[in-house]
C-alpha cells in the first residue's frame, strides 16, 4: 500500500499496518515578520525604482503594525455561452485581480513608516511592499494606499491606524 508521508510498517500475524509516526502540524508563528514600503515608485516587483535600475529604498512599517491581511487574488469569470452550448452555461476564466493588501497597528505619526504611508496616499504612485516571514519567505506586491485611517476605540486602549493598499500586477512570492 503506498504511502506519500513518512510511515512505518509494523508486520503482524497475516498484515501489514502503516502508521505514522511524525504527528506533528505544520506551521509558522508570526513573530519576526517583517512588513517594508518602498519610499520610491515602482513599474514591477524588481526592486528597482520607476526611473531604472537604481534599487529602492524601504522603510520599516513592522515596529507599529500587528496584523497584516492579504485578501488573495480573484479570477473574472468570462461568460462564454453561445446558441450552441446545450442548455448548460459555458464559462472561461479571464483576468486575475491581485486584490488588497492590509494592515493594522499602532497609530503614531511621528514614526517614519507612518509618514511614509501619508506621502504614498497622497501622491498615489505605485510602491513595492515586501513581507518577509520567520523562514525567510519573501511576498513582494505593488500597490497603492487607498485607506489610511487612525481609530480611538476606548479610553483604556491604544489609538489604533488601518491601512489598505489597492494591489496592481503579479504578486511575487519567493519561498526561503
Amino acid at each position: 500500500m503506498p504511502c506519500s508521508f513518512e510511515s512505518r510498517a509494523f508486520l503482524l500475524p497475516a498484515r501489514a499496518f502503516l502508521w505514522r509516526l511524525d504527528m506533528g502540524s505544520k506551521y509558522m508563528l508570526a513573530e519576526g515578520t517583517t512588513l517594508q514600503m518602498s519610499k520610491e515608485e515602482v513599474k514591477d516587483t524588481s526592486g528597482n525604482i520607476a526611473t531604472g535600475a537604481t534599487p529602492v529604498t524601504y522603510v520599516d512599517l513592522a515596529d507599529t503594525t500587528k496584523t497584516i491581511d492579504y485578501s488573495g487574488e480573484s479570477t473574472d469569470e468570462v461568460d462564454a455561452t453561445t446558441l450552441a452550448s446545450e442548455g448548460f452555461k459555458e464559462t472561461a476564466l479571464g483576468l486575475t485581480d491581485p486584490g488588497e493588501f492590509s494592515f493594522t497597528g499602532h497609530y503614531v505619526p511621528s514614526d517614519n513608516g507612518q509618514k511614509e504611508i501619508v506621502k504614498a496616499a497622497e501622491d498615489k504612485k505605485l510602491r513595492l511592499f515586501k513581507v518577509k516571514f520567520p523562514d525567510n519567505t519573501v511576498f513582494l506586491v505593488m500597490g497603492r494606499v487607498k485607506t489610511n485611517k487612525w481609530n480611538v476605540s476606548g479610553v483604556a486602549d491604544v489609538v489604533s491606524r488601518d491601512v489598505t493598499i489597492r494591489l496592481s500586477g503579479k504578486p511575487k512570492l519567493t519561498v526561503g
